[in-house]
């Protein structure tokens, strides 16, 4: 039992952990009260599922946790039009220079809900600069205010050039003037200086020591750090021992790349050697690919389907890879960008203005890559054309979970799937999948929202193979 609560100590909140333990002693019953009471309700079972019943009062060891400090960002960058490294005043696209206080909360309001509503999203990540902040303000902050009213926000600095501030005083006044209007909102996320490749490790790591000592009102669970370079090396901040309380931000893109990546293992490589060890407390804050035509190297691109099997190009393999890699790891991420007019990796596309702005998605294949990252794909997912050797049910992810998790499976040939969800009493709770499908690896989201806290086994069976395993929800 030792090895147990030193894992959950390690991965869960302390509330999480006695809520843990009181779930160790109260819902596994011995073998003998397992009948007793299932005789008693009239429960009907087989002799396997009894079996896993049995054994799981001296076999449950909690898998991670998930990323309990990112994982709940569900986030879209709102970019200016002309990309957010302009010089002067920034226009997020659907605000302009004629706009008040009111007009920019009106089409944040419609911004905001409708990404909300079209992606799942619950956060935005809003740019800041020194012109923004010092005339365009009271504007902008209509369009803040009414983005906090509906969720978490990060507001991130970009500089114009260089990676860095061309002026260290007007940096300053700026964070100064954005920090006494946000400190106390727990929504409201900062990150001092998006890619900061204009400064080496030691003097970045310096930078942010002094943001934060020179912010003390700010929490620094509320505070983003980029990794060196353009946000790519993670492991340079995350290693000082005087940032250790802040989280931390990898962007990945498909850009500048020498080799080929021409498969979702090598993408999902690339971002974790970006990360280090460092998943626990990273968002990746940058991460996108093509919804609309474009070019890229000199090569036109019309519409990509995402669609498994449909396509072999590398961006095909990016988006799967970073998708599958960011859900495995449970971490948080804010697509670049969920709206950005005239870019054609822009999630959603913007028509009308103010109250009467209506936002759509060009390729739905496309969002179907972006939900999976964050864990919300609701239908069974074939997320890999390789056929399996065999039938396999894998631990579900994360676990323990609150409210979701994925329950992924192998079958080697077409099946009657059956997955179902069982309390430890061997009463089934849920219906999972009811259905035949053609051989493939597949996923599956299952939700607990409506069950109490505690211990449940979910089990395949397809053909003649059967597998149970153990899952925790944790309220």
């Amino acid at each position: 039992m030792f090895n147990i609560y030193n894992l959950i100590v390690q991965e869960i909140t302390m509330k999480q952990f006695f809520l843990f333990f009181i779930f160790l002693s109260l819902s596994f019953p011995t073998y003998s009260q397992t009948k007793m009471m299932m005789n008693k309700s009239n429960v009907t079972t087989d002799s396997l599922l009894l079996s896993e019943i049995k054994s799981i009062k001296s076999s449950v060891t909690p898998a991670r946790y998930g990323n309990k400090f990112t994982g709940g960002f569900y986030g879209a960058n709102w970019a200016d039009t002309r990309d957010n490294f302009v010089n002067g005043v920034l226009y997020v696209s659907g605000l302009s220079s004629s706009d008040t206080y009111s007009s920019a909360s009106t089409a944040a309001d419609s911004v905001i809900s409708q990404m909300s509503t079209l992606l799942g999203s619950n956060s935005v990540r809003m740019p800041i600069n020194e012109p923004t902040v010092s005339n365009y303000w009271n504007t902008y902050t209509g369009a803040i205010d009414k983005a906090l009213s509906k969720g978490k926000v990060i507001l991130c600095y970009w500089a114009t050039s260089g990676g860095k501030p061309a002026n260290m005083t007007n940096f300053w006044n700026m964070w100064t003037t954005v920090v006494n209007k946000y400190d106390t909102n727990s929504n409201c996320y900062f990150e001092p200086v998006n890619e900061p490749y204009g400064y080496s490790d030691a003097d970045l790591c310096n930078l942010y020591y002094s943001w934060i000592t020179k912010y003390t009102s700010v929490p620094q669970n509320r505070v983003i750090l980029d990794g060196s370079g353009t946000a790519q090396n993670v492991s340079a901040v995350g290693g000082d021992s005087r940032l250790s309380s802040c989280l931390l931000a990898v962007h990945d893109y498909s850009f500048n790349v020498s080799s080929p990546y021409i498969n979702e293992a090598s993408w999902s490589n690339h971002i974790a050697v970006y990360v280090g060890s460092y998943s626990s407390r990273t968002i990746c804050t940058e991460w996108g690919y093509p919804c609309s035509p474009g070019s890229k190297n000199g090569i036109s691109y019309s519409y990509i389907d995402y669609s498994p099997g449909l396509t072999s190009n590398y961006f095909y393999y990016y988006a799967r890879g970073i998708a599958t890699q960011l859900n495995s790891w449970g971490m948080g991420s804010f697509y670049w960008p969920g709206l950005r007019d005239g870019d054609w990796y822009s999630m959603t596309q913007k028509s009308g203005s103010g109250s009467n702005i209506s936002l759509s998605i060009p390729n739905a294949s496309a969002l179907i890559n972006l939900k999976r990252s964050w864990g919300m794909t609701t239908s069974v997912e074939r997320f890999s054309t390789d056929l399996p050797t065999h039938f396999n049910l894998e631990q579900n992810y994360p676990n323990p979970f609150n409210p979701s998790t994925t329950i992924s499976f192998s079958l080697p040939s077409k099946s009657f799937v059956s997955l179902k969800v069982f309390d430890t009493l061997g009463r089934e709770v849920s219906t999972v999948i009811s259905e035949e499908l053609s051989a493939g690896t597949y996923s599956r989201q299952w939700t607990g929202a409506d069950l109490p806290s505690g211990v449940y086994l979910y089990r395949l069976q397809a053909g003649s193979f059967t597998e149970t395993r153990k899952l925790v929800l944790l309220k």
